[in-house]
């Protein structure tokens, strides 16, 4: 018997057929993944405080990939394992990785309409089936049981967004049908008809970004923004496009962010004003400016810190002027309260606390910062150590800053110290009361506002940490420009620090949030954050080395819920989109 098969497996291998999978090397990455989210997913003791039930989620995964059949089933075992805690930082990040390169990608576009499943844009191939036609079978089955197959993948907390991803991940990647798609649906007159779809090429979806070109200061501010990836947003409706009845425009060309006054009632008016984004990369006209402006008289590269320098000095106080000169603006119109934009504001950096504060009384309290206790923050606590010696070492310093500094440095030295464990984390995969006796994270610790509250105006003038040590008093001049009732339009794109911006301003400023659930990111990755690099599959996982807790303790990353919900159709065009919130603004301001 050992003979034969032996002489079956020889046989195998002579014909070409390919040797049954093997899960092992699966199982191994899956563990390396576990170990590294014990002690450096920040998120993970709020998952369990949540009622995720790690130990039981660690052995239904594991005997998951024992079962797996294909690297496309055990890949799908680890979505379903990061989708239950809900969390978009938590990430594996497929793109570039040859499960992803050579998926099959539709040109279908299928979106959730209420109870039904409709076509969001038309077939391509001149299909019978137009946009807006429901959508009964995929391949033969019923799009309900695709959804219920598919919908575990999902990261979403949000129940329609995560269904809208699982028609995406039918249409496009690994988990989508090889060898095409057979649309079945019906036209509105109850026609039933069926369309044949073939895969596209990657390379008509996602286009490389080509080689780095090295940011130097010999290029003009148009060129070295777009090097570092400056793309304008469009702006959209009502700021664009068709005049929306009611709104009029404020055409200010030099100005970075759209705005516009909305009209409530008969002589009564509200302001508006959009921030596409928290980031210096989608204003690449204010980019460029500040670029040229900043750049005389220097010579040579401008990387690593050259970049941040260029982001903090130059275009960060630019934008801010912008937005101000917004305010100003909405305020000389003499308008009785201000809508703040962040619908599809993905996030961005540290620029959100100054633009942030330009809407609400001054003295508004932070976000409270938790971070991981591990040494990628303790090295963060050392270099912000290292700036501050620094400027104490510095010959001539006033008693005042002398003061301000040594304060600063105590409490990074304390910070640095409870970075460090002193348990275990090993046991989170396998009791339940793991995460509470070992806690994997420093609550509301970190310098989100600056490392001394209440300084002087003219405190460190000149010395290289005094942003660090300042924070938000850097900004006094303007913090609480506007003070008057202000509503945040959301919805589920709005993410990571525009998510902080509206949990700021909700908890310290009395403001309403419009719109939808923003999707729930919450803080991200700290200098690059610690993603892993599985050693079998090359899969890379990002996950959050920082929480943002609000003024009730709530983790941002739950998502922030709107005060007055809108609810928009998957067809709505993006006019009909303006009109509805504005429809709900005005009806939320009508009633007692």
């Amino acid at each position: 018997m050992p003979r034969i098969f032996l002489w079956m497996v020889a046989l195998t291998v002579l014909l070409g057929a390919a040797p049954p999978f093997d899960p092992k090397p699966w199982l191994e990455d899956y563990r390396q993944l576990r170990a590294q989210m014990a002690v450096a997913y920040a998120n993970l003791d709020d998952a369990a405080a949540r009622g995720v039930d790690l130990p039981a989620l660690d052995q239904t995964t594991q005997e998951a990939l024992k079962r797996a059949g294909s690297e496309v089933e055990a890949l799908a075992v680890l979505q379903r394992f990061i989708a239950v805690f809900q969390d978009n930082h938590l990430q594996l990040a497929l793109r570039g990785h040859v499960l992803f390169d050579t998926s099959p990608f539709y040109d279908v576009h299928l979106r959730e309409d209420g109870d039904r499943v409709v076509l969001a844009a038309p077939l391509p191939g001149g299909c019978a089936l137009e946009r807006g036609a429901r959508v009964e079978r995929v391949n033969g089955r019923p799009v309900a049981e695709w959804i219920a197959e598919l919908e575990p993948l999902a990261p979403e907390p949000e129940a329609t967004w995560r269904r809208n991803m699982a028609l995406t991940y039918l249409t496009q990647g690994p988990f989508a049908p090889r060898g095409g798609l057979t649309v079945e649906g019906r036209s509105e007159a109850g026609q039933a008809l069926s369309c044949r779809v073939e895969s596209v090429p990657l390379s008509t979806r996602f286009t490389s970004k080509g080689p780095a070109v090295p940011l130097s200061f010999e290029l003009t501010g148009e060129a070295a923004c777009a090097a570092m990836g400056a793309k304008a947003r469009p702006p959209g409706p009502p700021y664009e496009g068709e005049p929306v009845p009611g709104f009029e425009r404020l055409e200010t060309p030099s100005n970075a962010f759209p705005a516009g006054l909305l009209s409530i009632g008969p002589g009564k008016r509200w302001g508006v004003v959009r921030i596409p984004l928290f980031s210096a990369e989608a204003y690449p006209a204010a980019c460029a400016e500040a670029w040229d402006a900043w750049r005389q008289g220097k010579e040579g590269l401008c990387e690593g810190e050259c970049r941040w320098d260029f982001e903090e000095e130059a275009i960060a106080p630019r934008l801010l002027a912008d937005l101000a000169a917004r305010v100003r603006q909405l305020q000389a119109a003499q308008v009785e309260g201000v809508v703040l934009d962040l619908m599809g504001n993905g996030g961005g950096t540290d620029w959100v606390e100054p633009a942030t504060r330009l809407f609400g009384p001054k003295g508004m309290p932070c976000s409270g910062l938790g971070f991981i206790r591990h040494p990628h923050w303790t090295k963060q606590f050392e270099d912000m150590k290292a700036e501050l010696d620094a400027d104490l070492a510095r010959p001539g310093l006033s008693p005042q800053d002398r003061r301000i500094l040594t304060q600063a440095r105590q409490r990074v030295l304390d910070l640095r110290g409870k970075t460090r464990r002193t348990c275990s984390r090993e046991r989170v995969w396998t009791h339940k009361g793991a995460p509470q006796a070992c806690p994997g994270v420093a609550r509301r610790g970190a310098p989100a506002c600056g490392l001394v509250p209440d300084l002087p105006p003219e405190a460190l003038s000149g010395l290289g940490s005094r942003q660090l040590v300042q924070g938000t008093a850097a900004w006094h001049d303007t913090e609480g420009l506007y003070t008057g009732p202000l509503v945040v339009l959301t919805n589920r794109r709005t993410a990571s620090a525009a998510e902080q911006a509206a949990a700021l301003l909700k908890d310290g400023a009395g403001a309403r949030l419009l719109g939808e659930r923003t999707l729930g990111s919450g803080c991200g990755y700290t200098n690059g954050g610690l993603p892993v690099v599985l050693t079998h599959s090359k899969l890379r996982v990002n996950m959050p080395d920082c929480i943002r807790y609000r003024r009730d303790g709530t983790n941002e990353q739950q998502g922030l819920q709107p005060d007055i919900a809108v609810v928009w159709g998957a067809l709505d065009s993006p006019g009909e989109r303006a009109r509805r919130w504005m429809e709900a603004l005005r009806a939320s301001l009508a009633s007692p």
